[in-house]
Formats: structure tokens, sequence, C-alpha cells
């Protein structure tokens, strides 16, 4: 007999039974039960089960999409100085106009001097609630939780009206994660709003991240365009969303650097800008706007030529579609780029916006007609 048929008869292979011998060699060895080597089988494997469970979540960085998170929550992130003595008298007297509520966040980044008239109470948000929204979207693509490539499907749930033009395309059309942002920033794009709402968890969990961030009245609670105004936020919230975004809670340095080029870029340029432009052609401004008959805002990051870089939020409540609203915004960002722009007495911060752009996002089409600041956002 070969040597390959002596090795086969040296091992035996039957079916299980309550006698069975393990034969290893040629040698017989002790009676194994069958079903206690399944038990003991599967107790160990439930014991490593149980042991990944606990210990993979040490192991690996969290992957929620809010929570205790050092990187990300701060109740209030900058610190404030003191009031700055020339700037309060001449705010309250700008903004004393009858029927308008207005309330304003006024922030020195490098001082700390600041201004606040009215800024912690809630104000309808309009589109100025896509600050947030981009902030939570940036954490979660630096998270892994989204990718920027990754499509989103325009459906008749986020097909919403307002401002943008992603609303007249037909269902089904898809757009990758970083054109919808793009979208949502600098055209104010409500579908393209609804479509990231949707895909970070819907608003209810955007409103726990909101929470968790500190930002008392800064709620989603309707679709937009919300002609109503019952989604909320207010200055210092908006204040509080641009400083975390500005030192990148959260973020890697280029997705920070994308967010805030999307602000640099959006087309709304008749309120904060338009002010900052009478004072310091050169300065440069991050910024959101935020349109409804009802409300008017505008909330930006803004860099004096002087090297100051300041946080200016404000939000006007007044009768549906009074103008005086427009000229306010204007008014109060001219005021402070005034008063601020003397030459600096700190270093300048260093320019960070200065890296290669990202891919710019879809323009309007041909012959699509805006209707400029008074266009429901």
């Amino acid at each position: 007999m070969n040597s390959y048929s002596n090795f086969m008869q040296k091992r035996t292979y039957t079916r299980p039974n309550p006698n069975l011998r393990v034969v290893v060699g040629g040698r017989s060895g002790r009676r194994i039960n069958p079903w206690r080597l399944g038990l003991f089988s599967a107790g160990v494997v439930t014991a490593l089960a149980l042991g990944l469970w606990f210990i993979a979540p040490s192991l690996a960085p969290s992957r929620a999409p809010f929570g205790p998170d050092s990187t990300v929550r701060a109740d209030l992130p900058f610190t404030l100085g003191r009031p700055d003595p020339t700037l309060v008298p001449r705010l309250q007297t700008l903004t004393s106009l009858p029927r308008l509520r207005t309330g304003v966040f006024v922030l020195d980044l490098q001082s700390g001097a600041f201004v606040t008239q009215g800024d912690d109470v809630a104000f309808a948000a309009a589109s100025t609630i896509k600050i947030p929204v981009l902030l939570a979207l940036l954490q979660d693509v630096d998270r892994g939780l989204v990718d920027w490539n990754e499509s989103l499907t325009l459906n008749a749930t986020v097909r919403v009206s307002g401002s943008g033009f992603l609303q007249y395309r037909p269902l089904g059309t898809r757009r990758r994660v970083w054109e919808v942002a793009g979208l949502m920033i600098t055209e104010s794009d409500n579908a393209a709003t609804e479509m990231l709402i949707a895909r970070l968890g819907g608003r209810e969990r955007l409103n726990q991240r909101f929470r968790w961030w500190g930002l008392n009245h800064t709620a989603l609670r309707s679709p937009l365009p919300d002609i109503a105004g019952t989604n909320t936020t207010s200055p210092r919230d908006l204040g509080m969303t641009l400083a975390l975004l500005d030192r990148g809670a959260g973020l890697s340095p280029w997705t920070r650097e994308r967010g805030l080029d999307w602000l640099k870029r959006v087309t709304n340029r008749s309120l904060f800008p338009t002010g900052l432009m009478r004072v310091e052609p050169s300065a440069r401004i991050a910024h959101k706007t935020g349109t409804i008959g009802i409300a008017l805002s505008d909330a930006g990051l803004v860099d004096l030529p002087n090297g100051k870089r300041y946080i200016l939020a404000a939000m006007v409540e007044r009768p549906r579609e009074d103008r005086r609203a427009v000229k306010l915004l204007q008014d109060i960002s001219t005021l402070v780029a005034q008063v601020w722009s003397a030459p600096a007495s700190t270093p300048a911060l260093t320019d960070s916006l200065s890296r290669p752009l990202p891919p710019a996002p879809p323009q309007y089409p041909a012959g699509h007609r805006r209707d400029g600041v008074e266009e429901q956002e």
C-alpha cells in the first residue's frame, strides 16, 4: 500500500456520535462529546464578539453625528473683552427705528471688543439658517459620515420653492454633495438645502446638534423658504457658528477653507458688502444673507485692510417688504467698518484664504432671472 493510502487510513471521518473518538496518527485519544464541543465553540465566538463590541469604540474615532466632543462643542467659542465705547451709542441711535425690531452682534476676534444689542433673542432665520447647516455638513465630511462626491437625488420631498434653480430640474436629478453645498451657500438654493438637511438626518437631528453647540435660539421647524418665519436663530447664535467655523471646530484646515470660500462667493451682495464697500473697497467678507417678507438678515466674517478681523451679525424683523431694513443693514456694516478701519494696534491674523479654491458650484442657467434682495430665500 502506498504512502498516500497509509496517510488516509490514519484519519477517520465519520458523522458525529456520542462515542466519537479523535484519531490522529493512528493513535486514539479521549472520547469527546460533539454537543459539548459545539457549545464550547459557540461560547468562544460569543465572548470574542462581546469583547469587540466593548473595546472597538475606544479604539476607533467616534462617528456619532453629534455628542460630547470637545472639538465640536463650545458654549462660547470666543473671548469677550470690553464693549466698544464708540460703537455702542452710535449703534443704539442707528437702530432706533419705529416698527423695526433689530438685533446686532459685533465681535473683534483679536481684541475681544464687542457690541451686543438684542442679540440673544430669537428672530426669523430665513436663509441664515444655512450657516449652521453648512458647519454640520463640513464636520460630517471630516468625520467620514458624508463623502464630497456622493450623489444626492432631487425628489418631491426636497423640491421646494423660493431661491435657487434646482427646483426647476426634473425629479431624479442627481448632484454631488460639494455641488449641492455650493449652491446652498452661493446661490441660497432652497432645494439644495433641503437635500442636505435630509442627508444629515433631518431637522430634529440637526436641532439636537445646534443645541449641543450652545445655539439657544437656532431651530429648523419648517421646509424652506419658510415665509412664516418659523425657523429661528439669533445674532449671537450666528456669531457663535461663524466663530466655530473660523477656528475650525471639528474641521480639517482644507474643509474649513472650502466652507469659508463658499461664504466669500455669495452672489447676493446687497446688504453687508454694500455697506462695507462704502468705507473699504478692498475689504473682504465671508457671509450669508437671509430674506423673507417679514425679516432680513446678514452675518459674516470681515477682514479689513488694516488687519482687523471681526464677526458681524444683524437681524431685522419688519413690516412686510419694508425697505428700511435693507438700508439699516447696509448702514450697520458701514458704521462698524468706519470705527474699526483705523490702523490696528495688534498684528494681523494670517490670512488662510489664499489656498487653491475648491471647484465652483454650478451657476444659474442663462436667462434665469433673480429678484435681487427681496427674493424669498
